[in-house]
Parts: structure tokens; C-alpha cells; sequence
């Protein structure tokens, strides 16, 4: 049993430096109590669960991989509270299952250390992340460990976060979004299609801006997919790649390029001439998937054909300086030794 006495120290030496402050470990059911038509809490359900698992083995961090080689696999794990009990020559827990009463139970790291161990590494009613992401541990579980100091962190960042995003939308000369035509080409590259309609008021893309950041922050929260706040507050750092999306969204809202539905195929709306097919996975960002295909390194000839389809000498009046001199790199254009004027005519001359 050598190698399992080695991930039971390592993980009871975690436990300890996470937990030892307390010297408990709380677990809270992971749904909350419900409350009736009345208002009223309604009676905790009991829940029972065996002392007795079969989960896959697990090894401390500096296991060898000849010592994996010959213990992986399944491996059978009991918790006994009381003397094991001895039947056909073969010791039993004692009981044979736990019961959890309570919406939430505290255990102590001084008494009752294997029953810890136990429940955060190998049952599976206790959902714990380290242990999932560490050891392989199957996920689940009705039951969560209460940490105290991870709950509040996570409150805290989140509400740092929220404040450095509205900054960042409504803030004053120094936030970044304050100048409209940052915060619609912004707005846009982000993928809010409404940010380049002239109809739409500065302060309307500014509110569904801030709205849609807010609403994939929560659905990152919820799955952990997609974007959230931390990614829009470093996403518009990169002027370049804001230009650049804000361009492709230009072409769609222009109606140059259009997303043909019942092929699942983005194409140019003249001549129907196919530009990516967005794959099943994608469909639900097909927007940042055609961004991501024209913008590959590897699609240089596709990117250039879409500027070519959509830039025209009025577009480029249109834009203010900082943008240009973008577009000049794209199209290799010397750009140190040129000033705003000789950028312009070389672009137009490009673009005619």
C-alpha cells in the first residue's frame, strides 16, 4: 500500500496548509435550501451515501510511472467510523453508509482527518475541484467544501473587475472607451452588431456593450466558456486586432458579406462566392469564428480580399488617423516617414 500512503500524506499535507488556519473543513450542500409558495424553508431531505467507493487510483504527484503502470485502475475505498466489523473473514465499515442531516456539517482537521481525506479525494457526493483537476477524481457531487477565503476572493476580483469595466464604458477622458469612435470600433470587434448602425445613439452601444461583457461574464461563471470581463478589459488593449474585427463586422453590416443559414456558410452577398463554412461547434460564435479564419496568418489572400471588398476612399475618410496608420501596416505601407496626409493618399491610391 506504499503508493497509496503516499497520495493520502500529500493530500492530507494540502489539506492542512488550506484548511489548517480553521482547523475544520465545512461542506455545504451545493444547492440551496427552497422555499415554498408560503415563503417558507422547506424541510432538509436526508441524504445517505455509501462509506464504501470505487474510483480510479490515484497517486501522489512523484509517483513513478512504473509504480502507475502496475496499481492503475480501479481501486475500492471504505470509510469505517466505528471498529470495522469482521464477516466472512473480510473487515466491513462500520456502518455501512453516512448520513447527512444538515444543510451544512463541519469536521475536524484533529479528529477526524481520515474522514476528510475520504470524503474529498474519493467520494463522490463531495464535489472538490482540487481533486478533480489534480488526481482525476470523477466530478459531481451534491456536497462542496465551504471555503471561506476562495468565496470571498472570488467576490472581491469579480467586483474589481466590474468596477475597471465600467471605468473602461462610462468613465471620463482617460478611460479608454471615452472618444465614440473607439468605443464603436471597440464595441463592434467585441461583437456587439448594433456599435457601427449610425441610429444607434453613443450611450445605447455604451449600456449594450457593458451588458453583453456582464452577460458572458455570467455564462463563463455558469460553464466556464467563452469570455468574461478580465478577457474584454485585456481585449481593448489590442488596437489591431479591434480594427481588424470591427472591419469584418462593418463588411456584414454593409450586407458585403452575409451569413448564408442554410448553408452555414459566410459568403460575399454579390456573387454568392463562399468566404469559410462555419462547423456545427462554432455555430453558436459564428461571428468570432469567421474573424478567427480570415485573421489566421495562414489566410493572408482571404483577409486582403475582404479589405478590397470593403474599403473605398470615403471609408477611409471616415476613420481617424490612428486607424489609418493601421491599415497601412496591413498593406506593408512605410509608415514612420509618412505623415497623416501622405498615408491617407497612398491608401486611397491602394483602395481605388
Amino acid at each position: 500500500m506504499k503508493t497509496a500512503r503516499q497520495h493520502y500524506l500529500e493530500c492530507v499535507k494540502a489539506i492542512r496548509e488550506k484548511f489548517g488556519k480553521y482547523g475544520y473543513v465545512k461542506l455545504v450542500r451545493r444547492k440551496p435550501i427552497r422555499r415554498n409558495a408560503s415563503g417558507l424553508l422547506e424541510p432538509i431531505p436526508m441524504i445517505i451515501f455509501p462509506a464504501k467507493v470505487h474510483t480510479n487510483a490515484q497517486f501522489a504527484t512523484k509517483t513513478s510511472q512504473a509504480d502507475k503502470d502496475k496499481f492503475g485502475g480501479m481501486e475500492t475505498w471504505e470509510y469505517s467510523a466505528a471498529t470495522p466489523l469482521k464477516k466472512e473473514g473480510d473487515y466491513r465499515a462500520n456502518p455501512k453508509s453516512m448520513k447527512f442531516p444538515t444543510q451544512e456539517k463541519t469536521f475536524s482537521l484533529t479528529s477526524e482527518m481520515d474522514l476528510i481525506y475520504f470524503l474529498l479525494y474519493k467520494s463522490h457526493l463531495v464535489y472538490y475541484p482540487e481533486a478533480i483537476q489534480k488526481y482525476g477524481k470523477r466530478s459531481g457531487g451534491e456536497l462542496m467544501v465551504d471555503d471561506k477565503d476562495e468565496r470571498e476572493r472570488i467576490v472581491a476580483e469579480g467586483r474589481k473587475s466590474e468596477a475597471k469595466l465600467n471605468h473602461a464604458i462610462y468613465g471620463d477622458q482617460e478611460s479608454p472607451l471615452y472618444d465614440e469612435a473607439s468605443l464603436r470600433s471597440i464595441a463592434a470587434a467585441w461583437g456587439v452588431e448594433a456599435a457601427l448602425d449610425e441610429r444607434v445613439t453613443a450611450d445605447e452601444v455604451r449600456n449594450l456593450l457593458y451588458e453583453d461583457v456582464l452577460q458572458k461574464q455570467r455564462k463563463r461563471e455558469k460553464d466556464k466558456k467563452g469570455k468574461g470581463t478580465d478577457d474584454f478589459l485585456d481585449f481593448i488593449q489590442y488596437d489591431e486586432l479591434i480594427f481588424a474585427r470591427a472591419l469584418i463586422l462593418d463588411a456584414i453590416n454593409r450586407r458585403i458579406v452575409k451569413y448564408d443559414m442554410p448553408k452555414f456558410t459566410y459568403v460575399y452577398a454579390g456573387s454568392d462566392l463562399p468566404i469559410v463554412i462555419v462547423p456545427d461547434k462554432h455555430r453558436g460564435r459564428k461571428f468570432d469564428y469567421l474573424c478567427d479564419y480570415v485573421l489566421a496568418k495562414t489566410n493572408s489572400v482571404a483577409w486582403e480580399k475582404l479589405r478590397k471588398e470593403v474599403i473605398t476612399p470615403e471609408y477611409l475618410d471616415a476613420h481617424p488617423f490612428k486607424w489609418i496608420k493601421w491599415l497601412a501596416k496591413e498593406e506593408d505601407l512605410p509608415v514612420a516617414s509618412k505623415s497623416e496626409k501622405d498615408l491617407r493618399e497612398a491608401l486611397r491610391v491602394r483602395y481605388a
